[in-house]
């Protein structure tokens, strides 16, 4: 069987069961949040796990920097008594998110425990983000 094939047969095996192992382009509500970069990566790279968790880390550099402009501007924009409250807040959300996002990692998971805990952290990211550029 070549690579690719294996790489869906493993992935409707692992839809079947139930987990949260699904490739991010399965995934309506988040398809429009990553970016078109990813979605190229994962056309040229995604079919192993190694390719796809590239591609994902990728990614969460690129939402990270969005998070960071979006806190840098509701920093600014809120009134100066209360940033040093955002930045507490924001030191305890990158905990929260780290925290809950490594449940998916476990020793036990594999390499799909690994992607689960990278795409967590992408939508967690995306989710902050938002809310930070609700704030100003």
């Amino acid at each position: 069987m070549n690579k690719r094939v294996m790489f869906m047969v493993s992935m409707i095996l692992l839809i079947g069961c139930g987990g949260n192992r699904t490739k991010v382009t399965d995934e309506k509500k988040v398809e429009k949040e990553f970016s078109q970069t990813y979605y190229k990566c994962e056309k040229e790279r995604g079919e192993t796990a190694v390719g796809m968790s590239s591609c994902l880390e990728e990614e969460l550099i690129y939402q990270d920097a969005k998070l960071n402009k979006n806190y840098r501007e509701a920093k600014k924009s809120i009134q100066p008594f209360r940033r040093e409250e955002l930045k507490k807040v924001q030191k305890i959300w990158i905990n929260y998110r780290d925290e809950k996002c490594n449940f998916f990692n476990h020793k036990e998971s594999g390499s799909s425990g690994s992607i689960d805990a990278q795409i967590c952290q992408i939508k967690e990211t995306i989710s902050r983000a938002k809310e930070l550029k609700e704030i100003f």
